[in-house]
């Protein structure tokens, strides 16, 4: 590139930190004459050129001779050369219309264009990017085998958009170490020793590469003190307290041998599920968590947890979300209902007391309400399907789906038919209809 030692580069402090060339900022370095105003529309940059850190681009100007600029671009200052020289030293109009016609009229980022210490020759090319000239455009970028290169005192391209917030653990695992978990302690419904689900803090024995638990001491009660080296957080003392209240209102409740005395429980459903809800985002933040099916209830329940009851579980803030499907079939009329969570069905799950538990990936999700709650423990009763003869359709359509329909999602499938349609009270479903 034919640069003299002599050649005077104007410099053109960028005014900030993010390399973006302003237009007001270019304006406050050029004050064009009034004569000057038949080049804004008709300056164009014919060819461009990047060699050694230096793009040479070719002006043209209505009715002037053509001009080659030389430019030059660092950290936070551009720096632009002339062939007519730059009188007097001062931004010339071929570099002010120049730069004006790059940047289309707006602000403009240096970025794309700033590779410092980058252009290692080699083998008649650079050894780190590719350079591609065309017209006025000039695009570098690295070379693939290189993925995103480091440009010194910008950084990788585009890492503006990452954010490190969430900072990682200063804890180093300790092995043989006394830790806290909780344990997520339900029964299954309809027998004598079932209770509603509870949450249980405890402290246990990590192994010796710390990532599991090798042993388990004692529950924490809050009616019985048990001594231990666990330096808990304020937090993680908020959720024990959560927890002793849980397991009062569990234990106060707990004797029942009926499915259908457990629906009733609505004096006990609320305040529980109230303080599962509140301890929620809490638990989600603890590392230990379990889950521990008493299958003798809490008349045997001991202050030690056994290993063998007590299983790795994901609980999940994922909301579940209940729908049903009315099918129409030969001689009757099925409503199933269907729990999905993400717009995913669960296939396989298992109802416990405020709890769905996907048995696929051992999931556990919460249910939503009371009314939801109560609405799967009655399902479950009667293995989630509900027959209707069709000369009943219409007395069930005013005395239960009708209802139904306004709290949950129902689908209508016709005998006969895979077409699935939303229902509504307005759909003529009667038996007489279809035949």
């Amino acid at each position: 590139m034919d640069i003299t030692p002599e050649t005077f580069f104007y410099e053109i402090p960028l005014e900030n930190d993010e390399m973006i060339l302003k237009k007001s900022v270019l304006f406050s370095h050029y004050h064009p004459p009034a004569e000057d105003k038949r080049y804004s529309d008709r300056a164009s940059v014919r060819t461009a050129s990047f060699e050694r850190d230096i793009y040479k681009l070719l002006v043209d100007l209505h009715k002037e001779k053509k001009h080659h600029l030389y430019v030059h671009i660092e950290r936070s200052h551009l720096f632009i050369a002339c062939e007519c020289g730059m009188p007097e030293h001062a931004l010339c109009k071929h570099a002010y219309y120049g730069l004006f016609y790059l940047m289309h009229y707006k602000d403009m980022s240096l970025k794309p264009y700033y590779w410092p210490e980058l252009q290692q020759e080699i083998d008649g090319g650079y050894k780190y990017i590719d350079v591609h000239a065309y017209d006025h455009h000039v695009d570098i970028t690295p070379k693939i085998k290189y993925g995103n290169l480091y440009k010194i005192g910008l950084g990788f391209s585009s890492d503006d958009v990452l954010t490190f917030d969430n900072k990682k653990s200063d804890t180093i695992p300790v092995g043989n170490k006394e830790i806290l978990g909780y344990a997520i302690v339900y029964t299954s419904a309809g027998r004598r020793s079932s209770h509603y689900t509870f949450l249980s803090p405890f402290v246990a024995k990590t192994s010796k590469d710390g990532k599991s638990i090798v042993s388990y001491y004692r529950y924490l009660r809050r009616d019985r003190h048990f001594v231990h080296s666990v330096d808990m957080s304020n937090e993680q003392i908020m959720l024990n307290e959560r927890c002793f209240d849980m397991f009062e209102i569990s234990k106060s409740a707990f004797k029942s041998d009926s499915n259908l005395k457990n629906l009733n429980w609505s004096e006990v459903i609320f305040p529980l599920l109230s303080l599962w809800q509140k301890a929620m985002p809490k638990l989600l933040q603890q590392e230990n968590i379990v889950a521990c099916h008493n299958f003798f209830g809490l008349r045997y329940w001991q202050d030690k947890p056994k290993k063998a009851d007590m299983h790795k579980c994901k609980l999940s803030r994922d909301k579940i979300c209940i729908s049903f499907l009315l099918r129409e079939r030969k001689e009757d009329y099925t409503l199933l209902p269907t729990i999905k969570v993400n717009n995913e069905r669960l296939t396989d799950f298992d109802k416990i007391s405020l709890f769905v538990i996907d048995k696929n990936s051992y999931s556990f999700y919460l249910v939503n309400s009371v009314q939801d709650e109560v609405l799967l423990n009655w399902l479950k009763l009667f293995g989630y399907k509900l027959t209707i003869l069709k000369d009943h359709i219409n007395d069930f359509k005013e005395r239960f789906l009708n209802q139904i329909s306004e709290c949950y999602d129902v689908q209508f499938q016709s005998f006969g038919s895979k077409l699935k349609r939303e229902y509504n009270p307005t759909i003529n479903i009667s038996s007489t209809d279809n035949d």
